[in-house]
């Protein structure tokens, strides 16, 4: 898979309290195990509007992709479609409820598709994704053999003041996120999404600069 590099990193002032510390969250230990250059991804001032290009395998199960398409219904939180190398390019910004990661797929033939979703925390300090239409997925982080893991844990659903509680069985399963260093400013993305009752339904991998 090719990379290539656009944009430059612009810094700016952070503000609120929702934005992730991702060295308190993992500990002391854990921080210190992870490349510098990992670090340098994941600490405030470095994900000021950073644009990083590359490409991606984008795979799906029959269920995989009859959910994606289902969920367009709600502002797209999965990508609808599947190809392999997959150009994509992926902006990291800086906002006072978050860190922002939007991902634009270029499907051969189609529309480029985006993808949007905030990490920030929650009420109570621990971390979650912020979706679309109110939904919002709870994340455990942690560091083994020098790469950043992001699990979930459960979905709920917030309108306002009210905040439900979605089972399992309703959503596509536990996702996986796996960042990993390759040095020479580029890393390796990985997704796997597992429901318990219909097996893998949705699988990316890409290397990214």
């Amino acid at each position: 898979m090719n990379t290539t590099v656009l944009g430059d990193l612009t810094e700016v002032p952070l503000t609120g309290g929702r934005y992730p510390d991702f060295h308190r969250l993992l500990g002391d230990s854990a921080w210190s195990r992870l490349p510098p250059a990992v670090r340098t991804r994941f600490v405030h001032a470095a994900h000021a509007n950073v644009i990083y290009r590359g490409a991606c395998k984008v795979a799906a199960s029959r269920s995989g992709r009859w959910f994606a398409q289902l969920c367009r219904l709600f502002g797209t939180p999965v990508a609808p479609y599947t190809g392999e190398d997959v150009p994509m390019t992926v902006r990291v910004i800086d906002t006072a409820d978050g860190i922002v990661w939007e991902r634009c797929y270029e499907f051969a033939g189609r529309a480029p598709v985006v993808v949007r979703s905030t990490k920030q925390l929650d009420d109570d300090g621990t971390l979650i994704e912020a979706l679309n239409a109110g939904l919002h997925m709870r994340l455990k982080v942690f560091e083994e053999r020098g790469e950043l893991h992001f699990l979930s844990t459960g979905y709920f659903f917030r309108a306002g003041g009210w905040r439900v509680r979605l089972p399992d069985w309703f959503l596509p399963g536990a996702t996986h996120v796996v960042h990993r260093d390759l040095g020479e400013g580029r890393f390796r993305f990985t997704m796997d999404t597992n429901h318990h009752w219909f097996g893998r339904m949705f699988f990316q991998d890409g290397i990214f600069q």
